[in-house]
């Protein structure tokens, strides 16, 4: 099979820094949440206007572009399967217990209520599990070759994307998000 890598553009939003600076305020914060405007979040999305799409990957954190994107996918094109990729050691959406995991970014200790409405919706059709070292394998192998520069949560869903593409027909479209910083 052939792996066609292509990248979304990513629209710039003139106003990110105030964002940032809601978030950070005046403490000391480690992780800043910031939530684009809905018009240049969904700038990727337009990419597919139009074509098939068979399945869209994304691990999960907080849960946002789980159930965000998911909801929406689901709606607009209730035929693409969503696929959840998460830690094997700490897989909480397939019921097994959180065990510490290499795949930072990923699957707290709880399941978030954005991740929660995602499972109450109905919006994931399969949980992949995937493995801290298959994670950090595809973040190298990635940037070796393709020159993409993701870290291992982009990894590990991207090892989630390859496997839907074993099991997948000839042909399928298959969108995996690779979060980057």
């Amino acid at each position: 099979r052939h792996i066609h890598l292509r990248m979304a553009r990513l629209h710039r939003v003139p106003d990110a820094r105030q964002h940032i600076g809601d978030w950070i305020g005046c403490g000391h914060i480690s992780w800043a949440p910031v939530i684009l405007p809905l018009p240049a979040s969904l700038g990727h999305a337009r990419d597919f206007a139009g074509k098939r799409l068979d399945f869209f990957v994304t691990g999960w954190g907080t849960g946002g572009t789980l159930t965000g994107a998911g909801e929406i996918i689901k709606l607009a094109r209730p035929e693409v399967k969503i696929i959840a990729t998460e830690p094997a050691g700490a897989s909480l959406l397939s019921g097994q217990p959180w065990q510490p995991h290499k795949i930072q970014g990923w699957t707290p200790d709880f399941i978030p209520k954005l991740t929660e409405d995602a499972v109450d919706l109905k919006v994931i059709h399969k949980i992949i599990p995937i493995p801290g070292a298959e994670g950090i394998k595809w973040s190298s192998e990635l940037a070796k070759k393709e020159g993409i520069f993701v870290g291992i949560t982009a990894g590990a869903t991207f090892a989630g994307a390859l496997q839907i593409a074993a099991e997948a027909l000839k042909g399928a479209n298959i969108l995996a998000m690779l979060p980057d910083t």
